[in-house]
């Protein structure tokens, strides 16, 4: 995926909005509008179009940006996915998925890979992205309209003679998430042009934006898609997918094992620390995150809590980061560090360690490390009850 600035990602749509006199509109009214369009969609069986789909995450400055071309052809008698699918993204990707099997093109390597069948995981996130089951009728744009709406917006407009509607929705918060509001912008005859999608989290803005265009109806086949696909692939080897074997997994560490020594980097001055000998000194928590895991930045007040909290009876902790040590994500540890009250050192390491010597497979993972460096206490993921439990197992470690 391509990465562009964000000031032009959403310049034109801004612009869009500009022109737009958006009066509240009745949620009947909103339905309505919705339900014609889902209503135009189940009309036909086939669909094509091209998709150029770009993210900016909250902990990013850049915006990502990928462009795929989707085609599909609707099979209500397919359990899985309801169409035979042919999608290609990238520079030299491409998928295909014919009823029974998925399959996997990959033109750098000139390879093809073909799945069990029933497995169709490779796809489904590219599915949800291309907003393939909204024009199958397997979701309806009519169900955007519930509980967690605030307030809606319908207008129309025209560009250069062109008439759009823009439907804009507002959501109620969910924190920690905040300001959700998403657009969608239909041209005359109710078929997709423009979305996006924003929200605030921890004081960063992530964006979402998927333009359509090349948009085509019941022009394609099922035998044409196959087709397409062999002539694709006609020079390729084709391999059966082989799953990865459990071995090569580390399991989690856990309560009495000896915890692992490591090197690592303070930020922001690059200062070598070693665990073994920080265990000499006392108790070392382990907070394994990184800058964009939003679990991950919820612990963090706490953590600071607890550090402040036990600093000075022996305990210290360290966010062990092994992906933000690249010197543009340390750029971006100031404007974080401004948003976010963490207090203890931030520690980046080789990004191989937490799964290989540690066993870590989710973010945050936290190990209580003793004086002799054994683990006393291991944690996956955050919540308020673990913190708690955290605090308490440190509390009664340290006031021995």
């Amino acid at each position: 995926m391509n990465k562009i600035k964000p000031f032009l990602f959403f310049i034109a749509f801004l612009f869009l909005l500009g022109l737009q006199n958006p009066k509240k509109t009745t949620p009947n009214e909103i339905t309505n509008f919705l339900s014609a369009i889902d209503s135009v969609l189940g009309s036909h069986h086939s669909f094509s179009y091209d998709l150029q789909y770009k993210i900016k995450y909250c902990s990013d400055d850049d915006t990502t940006s990928e462009n795929s071309q989707y085609a599909f052809v609707s099979a209500k008698s397919d359990t899985l996915l309801g169409a035979t699918i042919l999608l290609k993204y990238g520079d030299s990707m491409a998928l295909y998925y014919n009823f029974s099997n998925l399959f996997s093109v990959n033109h750098s390597s000139q390879k093809v890979t073909r799945y069990p069948e029933g497995n169709i995981s490779r796809i489904e996130h590219r599915i949800n992205r291309g907003y393939v089951n909204y024009f199958l009728g397997k979701k309806k744009f009519a169900d955007l309209i519930d509980d967690n709406v605030a307030e809606m917006y319908l207008s129309d407009t025209s560009i250069d003679n062109v008439s759009f509607f823009l439907l804009t929705i507002h959501q109620k918060d969910q924190a920690p998430v905040t300001d959700i509001v998403s657009t969608f912008l239909f041209d005359s005859q109710f078929n997709p042009v423009y979305f996006t999608f924003r929200a605030n989290l921890f004081g960063g803005f992530q964006y979402d934006s998927w333009k359509f265009t090349n948009l085509k109806f019941d022009q394609i086949s099922s035998n044409g898609l196959a087709d397409e696909f062999q002539l694709l692939t006609k020079n390729y080897p084709l391999t059966d997918y082989q799953k990865p074997s459990e071995k090569e997994k580390k399991p989690l560490l856990t309560v009495g094992e000896k915890a692992p020594d490591f090197w690592g980097y303070v930020y922001p001055d690059s200062t070598p620390v070693r665990l073994s000998d920080k265990v000499k000194e006392g108790y070392v928590l382990l907070d394994f995150w990184y800058m964009s895991c939003y679990p991950c930045i919820m612990a963090i007040p706490h953590l600071s809590d607890v550090s402040d909290k036990y600093k000075d009876k022996g305990l210290t902790v360290w966010g062990v980061n092994p992906y933000n040590g690249d010197p543009n994500d340390q750029k971006k540890f100031p404007k974080f560090l401004d948003k976010h009250r963490l207090i203890y050192p931030i520690v980046f390491v080789d990004e191989k360690l937490p799964q290989e010597h540690y066993g870590v497979d989710g973010y945050p993972t936290f190990f209580l490390v003793g004086k002799g460096g054994t683990i006393e206490y291991v944690n996956v993921g955050y919540g308020e009850k673990s913190i708690q439990m955290l605090d308490s197992i440190i509390d009664s470690k340290l006031m021995k």
